[in-house]
């Protein structure tokens, strides 16, 4: 807690900073990359926790966390893309049949 906390924080914070002043975000983008940047930011504290050891250097990850650890921050790097299926972009296509949701009206992705 005392050592995840501020380092946590840290990566938040400066990830503030490039998203408002170098990419000056707008409220979507800030989301999507306070997202991804949490979300890869968590994973790799997997690595860092499940060992006592150094992590990498000491004692390497099982395949299988690794795969999923790297499937899971790809997925979420994908999610908020224009390629993603889920895409606003697309939405008003997919779901024009649907009465109960309607889409934003303008692009999100």
């Amino acid at each position: 807690m005392f050592v995840f906390g501020p380092i946590g924080s840290i990566f938040d914070v400066a990830t503030f900073a490039v998203m408002l002043w170098i990419f000056d975000a707008g409220a979507t983008l800030f989301r999507s990359g306070w997202f991804v940047e949490s979300l890869a930011t968590q994973s790799l504290i997997i690595f860092a926790i499940r060992t006592r050891r150094v992590p990498f250097f000491r004692s390497g990850p099982s395949r299988p966390l690794t795969i999923a650890t790297i499937s899971c921050v790809t997925i979420a790097v994908l999610l908020p893309s224009p390629l993603s299926p889920m895409c606003s972009a697309s939405l008003p296509f997919r779901l024009a049949s649907s009465p109960s949701w309607s889409a934003p009206s303008s692009s999100t992705c």
